[in-house]
């Protein structure tokens, strides 16, 4: 009883402070994608997409089920909610003027689900730390990031992941550290719920499962003995399984895959390659164009236009859009010859395999343009961050951060290898950065209590 008022208070410091940030912003993008998934579920109760001229849906597995699910539930709890989301979807070639903006339903219901998971993330950096000034600290870090409330005004998965992962993030240190099964489980399981809503995160599974052997090199630290690693280990991956399994299950059933989604890994992984044909020129300019805010404009500077017009997304020859168009003219020849399978494989054994070490190259610069969350909260973040690395952190806290980090870094490397990692796929960062900036202010404070104290 003695937690239940500062839950209270952070669950109405919460929703209070991002109700500001709602706004009547109607549907962009990418957005109509989980809309329209949203909208077959609510329409024909199908995983797909409806078309125009039927109305009947046709299965797809496109993407992973459970954003575009939320949005349906909502749908059949709020009629007007549907009339806005089918008004838009049949109108996506206008401005829509004439569609009703009945979008608060889900804008409420982001905030509120992640006010409610943020209280358990304050419960979780309370028990990793013992401190009510470093738990706070971390969670109003998370909040400044402005991202949870930002990505609640919108309609992407964002939303929806963000607090389960840095639950799944939390857990696992305690269950490594700690020794603990049931947080196992717990992270297992919210490993596999931000892998429903992102499927980024089951390559994350398979990362950590290929690399847990590690443990045993840190036994005395992390291991009682091989029992110890085994049950936890067991337990993470039969969770894990429970959860996923189903729908993998149905893609194999209805599309010979058993995988998350299919049918769209290959368009990023397109643009993607297509930035390593970038000149040294660029190459040596794009760690300068991409810092946050100031960087595109001091590259032009310093390197000149013919430098960094290909690094941006406005360019007509930028490496986006114009860069995949190339790849993608490259593969269609290569699946014609009849020599590829998928082109999936004729990008790696064209693109990437052939040339490993430029790809590896360009990898470590666009996670460096992946890593900038939020722009100056990443950027000021990086030194805090390498501050908490070096020693920074008190010993009783740095294993718990260094568990923390690790899987955001593989995620950072991982989607800086198959995409353009651009900030908001990294947005999982913002907790390990948190740690850090909570760290450093838990440190201040101890530091200016003992100094002042000591002039009494």
């Amino acid at each position: 009883m003695s937690n239940i008022k500062h839950i209270i208070v952070i669950i109405i410091l919460t929703f209070f402070s991002g109700i500001v940030y709602l706004t009547d912003r109607t549907p962009y993008s990418d957005e109509y994608a989980y809309l329209g998934h949203a909208n077959s579920i609510y329409e024909n109760q199908v995983f797909g997409r409806v078309s125009k001229e039927s109305g009947e849906s046709v299965k797809d597995a496109r993407f992973a089920p459970l954003y575009p699910a939320f949005l349906a539930s909502l749908m059949f709890i709020d009629n007007k909610l549907a009339k806005s989301v089918e008004c838009y979807l049949n109108n996506t070639t206008t401005q829509n003027t004439n569609c009703p903006d009945n979008f608060y339903t889900v804008k409420s219901a982001q905030l509120v689900i992640f006010s409610i998971l943020l209280t358990y993330i304050w419960f979780l950096l309370l028990k990793i730390s013992s401190s009510k000034v470093f738990s706070y600290s971390c969670i109003l870090m998370i909040l400044l990031s402005g991202s949870p409330f930002y990505y609640s005004d919108h309609f992407l998965t964002e939303s929806l992941y963000l607090a389960p992962a840095f639950i799944f993030l939390l857990t696992l240190s305690i269950a490594v550290l700690q020794k603990r099964i049931e947080y196992a489980a717990i992270s297992a399981f919210f490993l596999a719920f931000a892998a429903l809503i992102r499927p980024t995160f089951l390559y994350l599974f398979y990362f950590l499962i290929l690399i847990s052997p590690i443990l045993f090199f840190y036994k005395d630290k992390y291991l009682y003995n091989f029992r110890s690693y085994l049950r936890i280990t067991i337990v993470f991956i039969s969770v894990f399984c429970v959860v996923v399994g189903p729908w993998l299950i149905r893609n194999q059933i209805y599309f010979d895959k058993f995988a998350m989604t299919t049918g769209y890994g290959d368009k990023p992984l397109s643009t993607r390659v297509a930035h390593n044909e970038m000149t040294n020129s660029e190459y040596l300019a794009a760690w300068i164009y991409w810092l946050p805010d100031f960087g595109d404009s001091l590259a032009r500077k310093w390197f000149g236009r013919e430098n960094t017009d290909r690094l941006s997304f406005s360019d007509p020859e930028s490496f986006y859009p114009a860069g995949r168009h190339k790849v993608d003219q490259v593969i269609n020849d290569a699946m014609a010859t009849g020599n590829y399978q998928s082109r999936m494989e004729a990008i790696f054994k064209i693109y990437i395999f052939s040339d490993l070490l430029n790809h590896s190259k360009v990898t470590l610069l666009l996670a460096w343009r992946g890593f900038f969350v939020e722009k100056y909260f990443g950027f000021l973040g990086l030194f805090v961050m390498i501050w908490a690395v070096i020693g920074g952190i008190k010993a009783e806290q740095k294993d718990y951060f260094n568990i923390v980090l690790l899987p955001t870094i593989i995620l950072l490397f991982f989607q800086a290898a198959i995409s353009i990692s651009i900030a908001r796929y990294n947005l999982i960062l913002i907790l390990p950065l948190s740690f850090a900036y909570a760290a450093l202010i838990s440190r201040l404070v101890n530091y200016f209590s003992n100094f002042y104290g000591g002039l009494k």
